[in-house]
């Protein structure tokens, strides 16, 4: 059973525009079991950052998967090194949007052509039971380096919990590095961690955000500099924490679904997107 880390209540930045209340996935490495530590809201909310933003700098031209769609032109424009929209029927390997071929594996009963999450046609794939989606392990970047994961997820258990998207690497056989994004309850939060390695130290920013089934959430974990930032439908969380805990083991490709629910638009960067174009990502895909 996966244990939600106990996080500290922070406060939403200025330009977050409270939605439902939700708490929502979780990427790389690891589940801690307890960490406790500070979590510190951002001040300003539309910083600078785009001006700063490393990655790629040439827009992607759509692929057929996602020529259609408004969101779609939104994320590519940001030049994902993946991004999956789920929106196939059959098969057991999603496209990936981006033209560039990353391979994905669908393992399990995955319920294929389920309705969109977000605002707008298509379909979502539903992960429950076991069912996964494997990636491949490069998409996780080492923990110093700046990097963006974005899922939009809709939960259908009754008792949301858990990592959405993880994958764990092991050093020496005893210490985990790593990052995910979680979604918990039980706490109630929501968090996004990068592990360095050390057992007893972690980056980490959370939210008290209660997890509803069937309710839409965005989640969006960036590291800056070494500096965790947890987006959740629009609000801005920032902290940096070092806590006792231990990671959970994992696969050790990047994974997507120990958290059940719908899953679309999974995206992955290989910078820090900026707080403008996370806010634009949201518009685009909100419910209306």
């Amino acid at each position: 059973m996966w244990l939600a880390c106990v996080t500290c209540e922070i406060a939403v930045s200025s330009f977050a525009r409270p939605r439902r209340r939700l708490v929502v996935a979780s990427l790389v490495a690891t589940g801690c079991q307890v960490i406790a530590g500070l979590d510190a809201p951002l001040d300003d909310a539309r910083s600078a950052d785009a001006a700063t933003d490393g990655g790629s700098t040439d827009a992607l031209s759509p692929s057929t998967d996602g020529a259609a769609s408004a969101y779609a032109a939104e994320v590519l424009n940001d030049t994902p090194t993946a991004y999956f929209r789920f929106s196939e029927t059959s098969g057991d390997e999603p496209v990936d949007a981006t033209g560039r071929a990353t391979v994905a594996r669908i393992t399990g009963a995955a319920a294929r052509g389920r309705p969109s999450v977000v605002a707008e046609p298509g379909a979502s794939l539903g992960l429950v039971g076991g069912a996964r989606v494997q990636l491949p392990s490069p998409l996780d970047r080492p923990p110093s380096a700046d990097a963006t994961w974005e899922v939009w997820i809709r939960p259908t258990s009754p008792a949301p919990e858990g990592p959405a998207v993880t994958t764990i690497t092991s050093l020496g056989g005893t210490q985990l590095q790593g990052s995910m994004l979680f979604l918990s309850q039980r706490t109630p939060s929501a968090g996004f961690e990068r592990w360095t390695g050390d057992l007893a130290a972690a980056a980490h920013a959370s939210s008290r955000i209660a997890a509803a089934p069937g309710g839409v959430y965005h989640l969006v974990g960036v590291s800056r500099g070494g500096v965790p930032r947890l987006v959740v439908n629009g609000g801005l969380y920032q902290g940096f924490d070092k806590g006792l805990g231990k990671p959970w083991t994992s696969t050790a490709l990047v994974e997507l679904g120990t958290l059940e629910g719908d899953y679309d638009e999974v995206a992955f960067y290989d910078y820090a997107l900026s707080d403008e174009r996370i806010q634009a990502h949201y518009a685009a895909g909100r419910p209306r």
